[in-house]
This record gives C-alpha cells, sequence and structure tokens, in this order.
C-alpha cells in the first residue's frame, strides 16, 4: 500500500512537471510571435520646431527663386530641417528589425534588402507619419477622410495607406509601419520635395 502511494506520488510528480513545461513554452511561444508595436519618440515641441524651420525655409525659397524657376533651398538645409523626423525613423527601422530577429517567417524575403536601402527621405516620411498616427487629434480612424485628403494632396502617388487604414487599430504594429513605408518608398520627391509636401500636409490639416 505504501509503495502504491508512493508510486501515485511520483506519478503526480512527474504530470505537474510536464504541465509545467508545456506552459512555459506556450508563455515563450506567445512572446515570441506577438505584434510589436512601434514607438514614437518624437514631442510635440521638437515637431513644432520643425515646422517652423520648414516655414523659414519655405518663405525664403519664394523670395530668392531664380527666374529660371530653379530650385535655391539646398538638399543639405532640407535634411538638417528634417534632422528629427529622419532620426525617428531610423528609430521605428530599429524596431522593424528587431521584431525581424524575434518574427523572420512574419516578413517578406525582401524585407531586410528593403530596411538596409532606405534613405533620409524614406526614414523622414516614416518618420513623420507614425508621429501623426498617435499625436495628431485629427488623425485616426475616426478622422480619415479629412487624414487622407491632405495626405493625398500632399504625398501624391502614395498608394495603399487608405485601404490599409480603413477600420484600423489605434496602435501601429511592426509589420505596418514596414507597408507604409513600402508604399511611400514606391515614388520619390526627393529630400526637398519631402520638406515641401511635410508643410503642405500640416497647412491643409489645420486649414
Amino acid at each position: 500500500m505504501k509503495n502504491l502511494f508512493c508510486f501515485f506520488l511520483l506519478l503526480s510528480g512527474v504530470f505537474l512537471s510536464l504541465t509545467s513545461c508545456s506552459n512555459d513554452e506556450s508563455d515563450d511561444f506567445v512572446k515570441t510571435n506577438e505584434e510589436v508595436v512601434i514607438k514614437s519618440t518624437l514631442n510635440e515641441e521638437t515637431v513644432s520646431s520643425v515646422l517652423n524651420e520648414i516655414n523659414d525655409l519655405y518663405e525664403y525659397e519664394i523670395k530668392t527663386r531664380s527666374l529660371d524657376g530653379q530650385l535655391v533651398v539646398t538638399e543639405l538645409q532640407a535634411k538638417e530641417v528634417l534632422t528629427p523626423f529622419i532620426e525617428e525613423g531610423e528609430n521605428i527601422r530599429q524596431q522593424i528589425i528587431e521584431d525581424m530577429k524575434v518574427n523572420p517567417d512574419a516578413y517578406p524575403a525582401d524585407t531586410e534588402f528593403f530596411l538596409s536601402d532606405m534613405d533620409d527621405e524614406n526614414l523622414a516620411e516614416l518618420g513623420f507619419y507614425v508621429y501623426e498616427f498617435y499625436n495628431n487629434p485629427n488623425t485616426g480612424p475616426q478622422n480619415t477622410p479629412k487624414w487622407f485628403k491632405c495626405l493625398g494632396a500632399a504625398f501624391v502617388g502614395v498608394d495603399g495607406l487608405n485601404a490599409y487604414l480603413q477600420g484600423t487599430k489605434t496602435l501601429l504594429t511592426a509589420k505596418a509601419a514596414l507597408t507604409i513605408a513600402k508604399a511611400f518608398a514606391k515614388r520619390s520627391l526627393g529630400i526637398v520635395g519631402t520638406a515641401w509636401a511635410i508643410y503642405d500636409y500640416y497647412d491643409c490639416m489645420n486649414s
């Protein structure tokens, strides 16, 4: 009887141990497959400063444009003004890369090449978009008509955003951010054109 009781205790211990391991594996599986939510690090004060600088460039361009219509504002000037958005885009790119390390099968085969090939223009646009998604009170699912009107007017040729954001969540995942980056990358405005597009977008949103 005593031996039978000991055997029962041993069997129960093995069962509990297996159950515990199974639960641990399940927890690890969830952790490694849950969608990473992109975090924005920009603040309103920084963005306001960027917009003021873009506005100054815009007015300078109008006042000093040469008679033959050549742009006066240089790429270097535009890049300096957009530096906070470029840095934000780099921050987002790193978040996508980190998610790829955890969930490599969730991404297309060309993702690594695309991310490594992103230039300052692409990064600035992505950083700008993610900030707007989270912080502008006029954006989000409840205000998509105006948002897309202004995006469409400022960033001509950017397709696919409307389809994604119809009924979207209030959080932006790493995979969604990649989709948005690819949508912007389908056409090129150049870094100067990106500065003007961001200016036009905010002018539209605040009108």
